[in-house]
């Protein structure tokens, strides 16, 4: 036998699930919300610090625009990418750079 519901009770849904409370709880909303906003600052940061490389980088005007196209219009990858490709060359101790 069904009751009516009152106001101190959780929705539960009918159907395949009747009994089964489908409501998620609030820690999993929290840590979404993390991921998500973590995920947004991470892709900030990383274009802000490939824009700032980029503009202090000397290019010709096509490789500059394709740069900053690549930065720009691809969230995460483009930002790697960048840095990846004009990263520094890395110099062992005791040796120095060829000119």
């Amino acid at each position: 036998m069904r009751t009516a519901p009152d106001e101190t009770t959780t929705r539960v849904f009918e159907g395949p699930t009747y009994g089964v409370d489908l409501l998620l709880p609030a820690t999993y909303d929290i840590v979404w919300s993390v991921v998500v906003i973590g995920s947004i600052v991470l892709a900030l940061v990383l274009a802000i610090v490939a824009l700032e490389r980029w503009r202090h980088r000397r290019e010709d005007a096509g490789s500059a625009v394709v740069g900053a196209l690549v930065i720009l219009c691809v969230p995460v990858v483009g930002p790697l990418a960048y840095l990846y490709a004009t990263r520094r060359p890395r110099t062992t101790a005791g040796t120095t750079p060829a000119p």
